[in-house]
């Protein structure tokens, strides 16, 4: 067996991936993207300024935000400046109110999920209901 190695050149095709912010800056990094999204701020945008914060999740008492969303147009700021694609809804749901939880990443990015407001409450007193009735179930048998 004969081994011959012979120089190759090999033609690669590379993606080179930026991150344009909501003013058309461009960046190559994803982060810095995302801090200048933040400092330019959100005035004037009527669905992040009327928005109802220091919630925290029933659940895991994660930061919590109420949002009131009336179209399309308000789904996608929320989707490219505010949660970064980070939310576990993908697709629009349609108007109203949702809750946007948000759970911290650690070394990971902050990830956001989305609930429709009534089912989020409907679920929430379904769980109080429950565990209310445990407790009186309970304070009951001490009392018989």
């Amino acid at each position: 067996m004969e081994i011959i190695r012979k120089p190759v050149i090999v033609e690669t095709r590379q993606v080179m991936v930026s991150y344009v912010a909501s003013d058309g800056y461009e960046f190559k990094d994803r982060a810095e993207c995302e801090r200048h999204e933040i400092a330019i701020g959100y005035k004037g945008i009527k669905v992040v300024e009327t928005a109802v914060h220091e919630l925290n999740d029933f659940y895991s008492e994660a930061p919590m935000v109420l949002y009131n969303i009336e179209n399309e147009d308000d789904w996608n700021i929320l989707v490219t400046r505010v949660w970064f694609y980070r939310q576990n809804e993908k697709v629009y749901p349609g108007p109203g109110k949702y809750l946007a939880v948000q759970e911290y990443g650690g070394d990971y990015p902050d990830e956001y999920y989305i609930h429709e407001y009534d089912n989020y409450m409907a679920g929430m007193r379904h769980y109080y209901n429950s565990v209310y009735k445990q407790l009186e179930d309970a304070y009951y048998e001490f009392n018989t």
